[in-house]
């Protein structure tokens, strides 16, 4: 019996281009996750060396 992952399954079941769509969005998300953390830890930074 061949093991498929879960990943496999749901490519499968949803179809490639939407997988591979979803996957773009997925570290679109990501990127914009960091960047967002980044901007506030820099912000934070900089209030705090002025204070």
């Amino acid at each position: 019996m061949i093991y498929t992952s879960l990943k496999e399954k749901h490519k499968s079941r949803i179809g490639r281009k939407d997988f591979k769509r979803n996957s773009r969005a997925k570290r679109t998300e990501h990127y914009a996750n960091s960047l967002v953390f980044v901007s506030m830890l820099g912000s934070v930074a900089f209030v705090v060396s002025y204070l």
